[in-house]
């Protein structure tokens, strides 16, 4: 265990005759009083020093003059692969930190680094630790300033999370997930295909019913084939394998499209939809597939937590940007839900218990990405429901 610092309290001889007014009864009472306090005063240090020590996770506290480590938790030490020994006051940049991709850290970007220069408060960083011993560790790093009375940045505490087993197992069901995904892929396209094909009577008159029958044969294999190629996206974005079979695309079609469909999907729920969509709407360069897939997991999503009210859409140029709004009078999203809606495999708090991948967020980030812009997700300003925001920059597309 780390030792607590040493007194500070050293008595003086004489001190009662050195204090003016004061009785030497009153001044023993003093300095036992002083004594008490330090005494109550190292025991909160051990209790403190104790409760770093014994954490679950890894904690590093570090000198912002000096850039050496002065504390360090149990699993700290773990992780960065040494005894106390070697590891208190070792400097800063002992071991070596990576981000992800395997690229080093500069020195600025680290977050602790951050915390003691700027002040910054760095939250759930992402990064590989090459500890002293050589290992490779995947962790998430939290790093805060420590100031003392006059403000001044002192030091700095960095608290990271071991993820690497949750980042294999990540990884191992995507693969698995992928395999699958990409097996179901063709086989779903072509009794897609045929399907539509019966609908469009090549094969012979229907009676009403069949048609019925077919029209939801042909939903239910759409919707697995776009699970399946969620899936792939995802996974593709994870490898750096991502590309765009990028076109023309004339958007208003595409979305009236999807406003047509959605619009069914909410009234046959008994939901006013609502939408609206600016004039004279820009070809853009992307996919023209995946830009549907985008929108359609959105309004999807919409309905399928809406209960009752309605669902919007809306779509309007900004400037060089372009904004495509779906919100609905669902029951909006918790903190949880807020602090995690884009991960992989994520169930949202309204989602538990009902169907759902938890794919196809996250699929919608990477195909807003791979096309230069982002989405937003968040609880309506005005009320009840929440608010998905896709932006897409019309001169990158």
């Amino acid at each position: 265990m780390q030792d607590a610092p040493e007194s500070a309290f050293t008595p003086v001889a004489g001190l009662a005759d050195a204090v003016p007014g004061f009785s030497p009864d009153e001044m023993d009472a003093v300095l036992r009083r002083c004594r008490a306090l330090e005494e109550e005063l190292r025991t909160i240090q051990a209790i403190q020093l104790t409760a770093v020590e014994q954490a679950p996770v890894g904690i590093l506290v570090a000198d912002a003059r000096e850039r050496r480590i002065r504390l360090a938790s149990l699993k700290g030490l773990g992780l960065l692969g040494k005894d106390e020994a070697v590891c208190r006051n070792a400097p800063l940049h002992s071991w070596t930190l990576l981000h992800p991709d395997g690229t080093p850290f500069a020195p600025e970007e680290r977050p602790l680094e951050r915390a003691m220069c700027h002040g910054e408060v760095v939250e759930t960083a992402d990064a590989l630790i090459v500890g002293l011993d050589g290992q490779q560790r995947h962790v998430s790093i939290n790093a805060a300033p420590v100031r003392n009375g006059s403000g001044e940045i002192v030091a700095g505490v960095s608290v990271f999370l071991d993820i690497t087993e949750r980042r294999r197992l990540e990884c191992q069901r995507t693969q698995t997930l992928t395999f699958f995904a990409h097996d179901m892929k063709s086989p779903l396209m072509g009794a897609l295909a045929l399907t539509r094909r019966l609908l469009e009577g090549k094969e012979g008159p229907l009676s009403g019913r069949q048609v019925e029958n077919l029209e939801m044969v042909a939903s239910l294999l759409d919707r697995v084939l776009t699970l399946s190629m969620d899936f792939l996206d995802v996974a593709r974005m994870d490898q750096a394998g991502f590309t765009l079979a990028r076109e023309p695309v004339a958007l208003a079609p595409v979305l009236q499209a999807l406003v047509r469909e959605y619009g069914r999907r909410a009234e046959d729920k008994g939901l006013a939809f609502r939408a609206e969509l600016d004039q004279n709407l820009p070809e853009v360069l992307g996919d023209r597939q995946r830009l549907m897939r985008m929108v359609a997991n959105l309004l999807d999503n919409a309905i399928k937590y809406t209960a009752e009210g309605a669902v919007a859409f809306t779509v309007r140029r900004h400037g060089r940007e372009l904004e495509l709004c779906v919100q609905d009078d669902g029951p909006g999203l918790s903190q949880n839900d807020q602090d995690n809606l884009f991960e992989k495999f994520f169930r949202g708090d309204a989602g538990k218990g009902s169907e759902g991948s938890g794919v196809g967020l996250a699929a919608v980030k990477a195909i807003a990405q791979a096309h230069g812009g982002r989405v937003i997700g968040q609880n309506r300003p005005e009320g009840r429901g929440a608010l998905f925001s896709i932006w897409l920059p019309l001169q990158a597309s």
